[in-house]
């Protein structure tokens, strides 16, 4: 099974970053991510991994690039 989130763990170890640096990317990205979709249910220190991979890797999601 794939994750379907990330915790600021995960990019701590994926992106060579400090504790402090992954948790304060997963804050700024939560705070996006609920002004984007504001119906969304969040989990606190947990970032979607499709949306991580669109804002910071450039990757588009699989509905935009059928579009």
């Amino acid at each position: 099974m794939t994750k379907q989130f990330y915790r600021a763990k995960d990019l701590q170890e994926m992106l060579e970053i400090s504790k402090a640096t992954s948790y304060t990317l997963i804050n700024k990205l939560q705070e996006e991510f609920k002004k984007d979709n504001p119906n969304c249910i969040t989990m606190n220190k947990f970032i979607p991994v499709k949306y991580f991979e669109e804002k910071c890797l450039g990757k588009a999601s699989e509905t935009n690039e059928k579009n």
